[in-house]
């Protein structure tokens, strides 16, 4: 098609309907005479130039224009910062949320799936959805650095990413898997609701895990641990500190023997806030594997941006798993005292089991121990007959090696294992010990742990007994 274009300025408006209007010229002035138009020419240039101004304002907007990918009539939630904690941090059911944005091809292609995922969930689990490029704030809370994002929410804990295949099928699976773990933690009294209570009776405040740090204490409980500190240098003044209060109670309350939360008091501990060239407040540390070199906490100060900082740091900063032998009343003080569950192993004598088969043992205590590095336990070992004492208050010994307790120093309470010492046996074990176990009995006091020499790693010598004669014997 061609356009005739003489003169200027001249419209070209391009219709759907027709192809292209008349072209529209308006000739200048020519001095002494008077421009006129007919009726007809004026209605034409009147109705063109409203094709046109259409035509602009759309190119300007960018039309057609996507503000959001789920309508009011959408089976999927639709989450803002208004309704954001009550819908998903408060709810007391599993809640997957995608964090989108508009333009992301991607989410356009997803929509579909997560409206479909939404109505077969609809009952058992939440699906929403929130818009990442209008609500940027609440997006980097979470660390949202691509789209589109699909996170888990499940009740009182930090929410994980989902990482399968974007379809129906995986996605409900994977939600009702949450669920099933939801069920369990509530058979077994462990899970509650969002982070509201959902009863009309008050409760009593909880005490806050965060430990309170000092110039006396600092070095002692932080510089010279093995685990990894998170630090808040506040100042009772300062608002933002007043503000991350509530925030930083929670998170430490819920990485409470995971991660060590602590605060400083800026006012009262000067040499502290100098050492660490605190300038603001609040300032948090990460006080990982080097100790002397801290590194600051950028992200998000809520709870839940804490806790999810606070775990990735734990695979990155965890030393590798340890299964120490329980040679003396330290070992036992050490490992088993403080731990939520220790895990204690009897190995069988190194005369019946060699070097070798020792060593096969401890290896899979050592892969187990890396499957719960998470979480408080502990694991120790001893060789058969070498603490009879808490043989015998947990009932092992004679034949029975190699044998396997769960003991709650703090609780007086142990639970053998009852089935074969092996690897998914004892990986259940620990599973089912860490919900609260099953056949628990009581340990009659505090065992009586004795000193011993550790392994020294080589197989055991037979000792040989003298000859001796039958008949120098008889003799005698």
């Amino acid at each position: 098609m061609t356009i005739g274009v003489h003169t200027w300025p001249t419209v070209c408006p391009f219709l759907a309907a027709s192809g292209l209007c008349d072209c529209i010229t308006t000739p200048r002035k020519q001095s002494g005479r008077r421009e006129s138009k007919t009726k007809e020419e004026r209605e034409r240039m009147r109705g063109c130039s409203v094709f046109f101004l259409l035509f602009v304002s759309l190119i300007v907007s960018g039309a057609p224009s996507t503000t959001a990918l789920y309508g009011p009539s959408s089976p999927v939630l639709q989450l803002t910062p208004s309704n954001f904690k009550s819908k998903v941090l408060d709810s007391n059911r599993v809640v997957l949320v995608e964090f989108f944005a508009p333009w992301c091809g991607h989410c356009q292609a997803l929509t579909p799936t997560w409206e479909k995922a939404a109505t077969v969930l609809k009952g058992v689990a939440t699906v929403a959805a929130l818009d990442a490029d209008a609500h940027k704030a609440l997006a980097q809370e979470y660390g949202i650095q691509g789209f589109p994002t699909i996170k888990v929410f499940y009740p009182g804990k930090p929410p994980i990413d989902y990482q399968g295949q974007r379809d129906v099928k995986p996605i409900a699976e994977f939600a009702l898997k949450q669920i099933k773990s939801l069920l369990k933690d509530r058979l077994d009294g462990k899970a509650t609701g969002g982070s509201s209570s959902s009863s009309g009776e008050s409760k009593k405040e909880e005490k806050s895990a965060s430990v309170e740090l000092n110039s006396r204490n600092f070095e002692e409980l932080v510089l010279k641990s093995k685990e990894l500190w998170i630090v808040e240098f506040f100042a009772p003044w300062c608002g933002h500190c007043k503000r991350l209060a509530p925030e930083w109670k929670k998170a430490s309350n819920n990485l409470k023997g995971k991660v060590k939360l602590g605060h400083v008091d800026c006012d009262a501990e000067k040499s502290l806030m100098s050492r660490y060239n605190v300038k603001g407040f609040p300032t948090i540390l990460v006080f990982g594997a080097d100790k002397e070199s801290p590194y600051p906490y950028e992200g998000a100060r809520t709870a839940t941006g804490i806790e999810s900082f606070a775990l990735e740091q734990l695979d990155t900063n965890a030393p590798p798993p340890e299964v120490s032998e329980l040679t003396g009343s330290d070992v036992m003080e050490e490992k088993c005292a403080s731990a939520a569950i220790c895990f204690v192993a009897f190995l069988p004598d190194i005369l019946d089991s060699k070097a070798e088969g020792r060593n096969k043992l401890i290896d899979m205590l050592l892969s187990v121990a890396e499957k719960f590095k998470r979480s408080p336990y502990s694991f120790v070992w001893a060789a058969a007959g070498k603490q009879p004492n808490l043989e015998q208050q947990v009932g092992v010994g004679g034949y029975g090696y190699p044998a396997l307790v769960a003991l709650n120093v703090k609780k007086g309470a142990y639970a053998p294992l009852r089935s074969a010492f092996e690897l998914d046996h004892v990986v259940e074990f620990v599973k089912e010990a860490g919900r609260g176990g099953k056949g628990n009995l009581p340990l009659g006091s505090n065992p009586e742990i004795v000193q011993t020499a550790p392994w020294d790693g080589k197989d055991g010598q037979v000792l040989e007994e003298d000859e001796f004669s039958l008949e120098e014997l008889m003799a005698e």
